[in-house]
Parts: C-alpha cells; sequence; structure tokens
C-alpha cells in the first residue's frame, strides 16, 4: 500500500503554481503507513507541523500548506516552526521539510507584529539545529522565505527538488513584467530621441546626420538613459553600458 500511495505522489501536486493542493496529502503518501500526526493543527494552518516515520525512523515534518494563504510565511506560521524545529533538535528528531512557498505575506500589520524578528527565529533554529535536515521543494520556493525553510545556505544536509520546482527572487511572471515595464520606458526614450533627430532632418542636416551615428548616440543619451536601463541590463544579465563585468 505505501508504494502505490508513494507512486502516485506524483499526481498530487499540480503544474501549476497558481492551482492549490493539500500538502497532508503529499506528505502522506510517502511516509509509513499514510500516518501524519499534526501538532498545533488550528493555529497558524498555513504552514503544517507533526511526526511520521520513514521506514520506522521517526521525524520531525514541517511543510507549507497551499490550501491556506497560498502557504505564505507570516508571524504565527514563523513561531510555529521555529518552536518545532527546536523541539525535534532538542529530542534528536530529524526535520523533513517540504517547501512550497511564494515568500512573506507584506503588509504594515505583519511588521507591527515583528515578522523580521519571528523570522529570524526560524533561520536560527534551523541553522543551529544539530539534527539531520532534509528539505524537499515541491513547487515554489521565492525570496526570503526559501532561505529560511532548511535551504543548503542556512545548512540543510539534503536537498531535493520536486519535477518542475521554482527556486528564484520572485516568480517568472513577476520578474517578466517588471522587466517589460522598464523597457517600455526605455523604448519611449529611444523614440523620443528618434523623432527629435528626425524633426531637425531638414533644418540641419549634419546635426541629424551626428544623431544618427552609434558614437554620438552613446555620448548624447546614454547618460540621460541609464536610470532607466539599469533593471533591463540586471534581468538580461548584462552589466550596464561602460561598467566592467564583474
Amino acid at each position: 500500500a505505501d508504494a502505490e500511495a508513494a507512486r502516485g505522489v506524483g499526481e498530487i501536486v499540480p503544474a501549476s503554481t497558481r492551482q492549490a493542493y493539500d500538502v497532508v496529502e503529499v506528505v502522506s503518501a510517502v511516509v509509513d503507513h499514510g500516518e501524519l500526526v499534526q501538532v498545533q493543527e488550528e493555529f497558524a494552518p498555513n504552514v503544517v507541523v507533526g511526526f511520521a516515520c520513514f521506514e520506522g525512523h521517526p521525524v520531525g515534518i514541517v511543510a507549507n500548506q497551499p490550501l491556506v494563504d497560498a502557504g505564505t510565511l507570516d508571524v504565527d506560521a514563523s513561531e510555529k516552526l521555529a518552536r518545532f524545529v527546536r523541539f525535534c533538535d532538542a529530542f534528536g528528531l530529524p526535520v523533513v521539510t517540504f517547501v512550497d512557498v511564494p515568500g512573506y505575506r507584506p503588509g504594515a500589520e505583519q511588521e507591527h507584529a515583528g515578522i523580521i524578528r519571528r523570522g529570524a527565529k526560524v533561520i536560527n533554529a534551523y541553522a543551529t539545529a544539530t539534527v539531520p535536515l532534509v528539505t524537499i521543494v515541491l513547487r515554489k520556493a521565492y525570496g526570503g522565505a526559501y532561505i529560511v525553510m532548511g535551504s543548503k545556505a542556512i545548512g540543510a544536509d539534503l536537498n531535493f527538488c520536486w519535477p518542475g520546482a521554482e527556486i528564484a527572487v520572485l516568480g517568472a511572471a513577476g520578474a517578466v513584467g517588471f522587466g517589460f515595464e522598464e523597457g517600455a520606458a526605455v523604448g519611449a526614450a529611444l523614440l523620443g530621441v528618434l523623432c527629435a533627430a528626425a524633426s531637425s532632418e531638414e533644418s540641419s542636416p549634419d546635426m541629424n546626420h551626428q544623431m544618427a551615428t552609434p558614437a554620438a548616440m552613446s555620448t548624447t543619451t546614454t547618460a540621460a538613459m541609464m536610470p532607466m536601463m539599469r533593471p533591463v541590463f540586471f534581468f538580461s544579465g548584462c552589466p550596464p553600458y561602460g561598467e566592467p563585468w564583474n
């Protein structure tokens, strides 16, 4: 029965990052006898913590719950995670983390409630743990929330990725949208320069020729356009004009 459940676990996690699913079903499909004993189930339900076994060995389970607030981390979730990881470390239980997190919940309310301090507790709990840490990225792993969820950067012993998992600063759609928004501003600036050059053709042909040359374009427009171009260079991986490669 456990083998059949494990074979079907790939169908539980949807390919679309916008589609929710129950992470408890994923965990139950891979642990012994499908048994997950949750702790504090009603508190901060956007994360799941509990106990299970792998081949007879007890472990602590930590997971984001996409069914509640898309699995984002907030003040209560951070407190819940930090306390549970420290509990497992105190009693020698390995921690297995299932990650599907789009980030921290934004807003002034979270900031006033101490999201920075509570988030630091999660980092400290994972970074100081002496028990084995195993992390599985199920789908989304974005920004600082990915780092605190048992990432390799804070000391996880083994890290695995589900097929199609995304590890990034932010989602691809957000990054592309930001890049195109800045690119549109750059395009508008270029169009303005070209229109100005075309309008001066009759009055000053020599000036129009000068504006059309690459050397003249670089000297007359680069300084004004570089603040808008920097985000585009950032997303393309190229350094801005005149700046060295790192």
